[in-house]
């Protein structure tokens, strides 16, 4: 069992980076600061 949950962590950590690194990529197209980007996927994470 504790494997299974290290192996999703471990998943959701690549996507997770996966995601940030592509919003570098748009913020950076549309000028629009990084941590603003990271505000709203955090948001859309918790709602």
């Amino acid at each position: 069992m504790l494997y299974l949950v290290y192996q999703i962590k471990k998943k959701y950590n690549y996507i997770s980076y996966y995601i940030r690194e592509k919003y570098k990529d748009i913020a950076k197209e549309f000028k629009v600061s990084y941590q603003y980007i990271q505000y709203l996927y955090n948001n859309a994470i918790e709602n």
